[in-house]
């Protein structure tokens, strides 16, 4: 199948079903997608998140990109490393991952990508931090480490 075609397909599908995620496998079915070719299947997805036109989940799987709401709010992070978004009006916490927070720091003011809605009423929405608005702290201390694909302190 043409790289474009099932470009559009997936996102058809993703904005025919807003709000709901899919995983890559129950896309691949969907669109009928062969055990030969299903790896070039999941880089064509982790190209179009790179791109921006579909958003990924975590686990949880694929969502429309249009459907995406951002909120801003002060992140609070917890010494497991995970940690809360507290919106402005201070009352909405949004859970952000470690793995979602990004270069973002505690009490860092930032934009937070909201994923599909918590699928129980007691679990709190969960995002991703897209952009950090203001620093809280100008200067870190530490030892500066140079990794394979980024550096850190």
């Amino acid at each position: 199948m043409d790289k474009k075609l099932l470009e559009k397909k997936i996102i058809d599908i993703l904005k025919h079903n807003h709000g709901r995620r899919f995983k890559t496998k129950t896309l691949a079915q969907r669109l009928n997608i062969s055990q030969s070719d299903y790896p070039s299947f999941r880089d064509l997805l982790k190209k179009m998140e790179k791109a921006g036109k579909i958003n990924r989940e975590g686990r949880e799987g694929y969502t429309n990109a249009a459907s995406a709401l951002t909120v801003t709010g002060t992140l609070h992070v917890k010494t497991q490393g995970y940690g809360f978004v507290i919106q402005d009006d201070g009352k909405t916490e949004i859970f952000v991952s470690q793995r979602n927070m990004g270069t973002a720091i505690h009490k860092d003011r930032v934009k937070v990508q909201l994923f599909a809605k918590p699928r129980r009423k007691e679990l709190h929405a969960e995002g991703k931090v897209v952009e950090i608005l203001e620093r809280n702290q100008s200067n870190i201390v530490g030892i500066f480490r140079e990794g394979k694909y980024f550096n850190y302190v």
